[in-house]
C-alpha cells in the first residue's frame, strides 16, 4: 500500500506554475500510488459547487484521470467545496478529523486549523462557518455576493498573516496531545500552518507530520508505504513541472 498526502495547494487560475506543477505531480507521482489524500485548501477559495468555471473543470479532469483512490478533506479556504464537485473529481469526502491505519499505526488526519486555538478571532470565524444555518443562508446568496464575501475573507487572512504574532497562528501542543489521546493515535498528519516538518514527542510516543503549502519555492508531500513515512520537498520550476 502506497499513499500520498498533500495540502494547502491554494490552486488559482492566476498561478499557472503551481497549477501546472500539480497536474504534472498527479501524472508522475500519483499514477503509481494506491491512495491520494488532499487535507484541505486544494483551492485558494471556493464559493460553492454551483460556480462552474473552465479552470475548475480542468482541475476536475486531471484529478479524475488519476487511478488511485482519492480523498478530500475541506480546509479553511475551500470549506464550501461539496459532494457535487468531489464526484466530478472522483474524490471521496472525509471528515476533519479522520483516522486511518498505516501498517500497525492508527494515524489521525486533520487540516490543522482546529488546533490553532490561540487565534481566537479565527476560531470564532471557524465556528460560524461550520454552523449549518450559516451555510444554508450563504447558499441562498447570488454568486456575485458570495464572490465579494470570499474576497473580503481572503483580504482579512492576508492582513492577519502580516499583523498577528506567529505563535498564535501555530498549533497548541496541549490541544494536540488531547486530540491524539481522544482518538488513540500515535501519528498525526496535517497542513494549514505552512510549516512543513516532522515533530517527535518521544516522551509521549507521538509523531506529527506537517505538510507545507505550494508556493514559488516549491512544495512538500508525505509518502507512506506499508507504515513507513517520508516527507519530500520538491522545487517548483518555471515550466510548471516537478523538477
Amino acid at each position: 500500500m502506497r499513499r500520498i498526502f498533500i495540502s494547502d495547494l491554494h490552486l488559482d487560475s492566476r498561478l499557472p506554475d503551481i497549477t501546472g506543477t500539480f497536474f504534472r505531480f498527479l501524472e508522475e507521482e500519483c499514477s503509481g500510488c494506491d491512495e491520494l489524500y488532499i487535507l484541505g485548501d486544494l483551492f485558494n477559495y471556493w464559493i460553492g459547487d454551483g460556480q462552474k468555471t473552465p479552470y475548475q473543470a480542468e482541475v476536475a479532469r486531471h484529478l479524475s484521470e488519476v487511478s488511485a483512490r482519492k480523498f478530500f478533506m475541506a480546509g479553511n479556504r475551500d470549506f464550501l467545496l461539496g459532494s457535487s464537485y468531489c464526484r466530478r473529481c472522483g474524490m471521496l469526502q472525509i471528515k476533519d478529523p479522520t483516522v486511518i491505519t498505516a501498517g500497525a499505526n492508527r494515524v489521525l488526519l486533520c487540516h490543522g486549523d482546529s488546533l490553532c486555538t490561540l487565534d481566537l478571532s479565527y476560531q470564532k470565524f471557524r465556528r460560524i462557518r461550520l454552523n449549518p444555518v450559516y451555510r444554508f443562508l450563504y447558499f441562498c446568496l447570488p454568486m456575485f455576493i458570495r464572490q465579494k464575501i470570499a474576497d473580503h475573507i481572503r483580504a482579512g487572512a492576508a492582513r492577519d498573516k502580516q499583523s498577528k504574532p506567529l505563535q498564535i497562528m501555530d498549533i497548541v501542543e496541549s490541544d494536540f496531545f488531547t486530540m491524539m489521546d481522544e482518538y488513540s493515535c500515535r501519528i498525526c498528519i496535517h497542513g494549514h500552518t505552512h510549516k512543513p516538518g516532522i515533530s517527535s514527542y518521544e516522551n509521549r510516543g507521538l509523531t506529527r507530520y506537517v505538510l507545507g503549502d505550494w508556493n514559488d519555492s516549491g512544495f512538500d508531500y508525505l509518502e507512506e508505504t506499508d507504515g513507513c513515512f517520508r516527507l519530500i520537498h520538491r522545487p517548483l520550476d518555471s515550466t510548471g513541472g516537478c523538477s
